[in-house]
């Protein structure tokens, strides 16, 4: 201990200089207070739209740069999208009204290279949170929340030719599910998942499976995990179901 003493001349030098170190002068506690200093107020920037462009070099845009396009006729959420032929098809979905959800049953189709919207025929009946696929030359719709009263019994999964700029009916969804993830793979077209139309029914762990061929559903192996709103991708020849919901928990696998 004496030994670490730098300077240490005899046994009391080095003592006293040992108990210097050894016995600090009290600390000021109220120097150590903590003090906190209120940033300045600052008012929130407002968001700002660069100009739209009228034409739209797709094969050249900026990289790393986000481009305004043109603006649906009517902006709509909780809507389904599919592509097509280098097009991409929004069919249905809700604006704003006097209820939360107003479904509605628009349809329209934008066209990157010449950034035009134009409005194609109505769907047969007014729906939201719906799937959509485009395969083989169509347009699948599907989806069973419509929220209209007078709709009755109206057949709610429809195909869009664009060649003959039609809607026909197919086989209706065995369960009536809205909310899950569309996948074209193959042959087939893969609903993964989804949230029934009773808003207090189970949400749905299983997998459907269309055949546009046969124009019939099956039911492949379930899910382990129940969700909703979630997404799904085709890829190496698989449908991958990424995050979700259950019961508005949400869930990540």
């Amino acid at each position: 201990m004496l030994a670490a003493v730098a300077g240490c001349a005899d046994a009391d030098a080095c003592a006293s200089a040992t108990a210097t170190l050894t016995a600090p002068p009290p600390k000021d506690t109220a120097t150590l207070a903590p003090t906190y200093t209120a940033a300045p107020a600052t008012a929130t920037p407002t968001p700002t739209r660069g100009p739209a462009r009228t034409l739209v070099d797709v094969a050249n845009l900026p990289r790393g740069e986000w481009v305004r396009l043109a603006g649906m006729a009517n902006a709509r959420a909780e809507k389904a999208v599919a592509v097509l032929a280098g097009l991409i098809y929004l069919p249905a979905g809700a604006v704003r009204g006097a209820t939360f959800i107003n479904p509605v049953s628009d349809f329209a189709v934008f066209d990157p290279a010449a950034n035009r919207w134009t409005a194609l025929p109505n769907l047969r009946i007014k729906l939201h949170h719906a799937m959509a696929v485009g395969y083989a030359g169509r347009v699948y719709v599907f989806g069973d929340l419509s929220d209209c009263e007078d709709c009755g019994s109206a057949q709610q999964d429809h195909v869009y030719d664009p060649a003959a700029e039609a809607w026909s009916a197919i086989a209706q969804i065995p369960d009536g599910r809205i909310a899950a993830a569309p996948v074209w793979l193959g042959d087939y077209i893969y609903l993964v998942g989804g949230q029934p139309a009773d808003p207090f029914d189970t949400d749905f762990a299983s997998l459907l499976r269309y055949d546009p061929a046969a124009d019939a559903w099956t039911a492949p192996a379930p899910m382990p995990t129940m969700r909703e709103h979630l997404s799904a991708v085709a890829y190496d020849g698989k449908p991958y179901a990424l995050e979700g919901r259950w019961d508005s928990i949400r869930i990540t696998i």
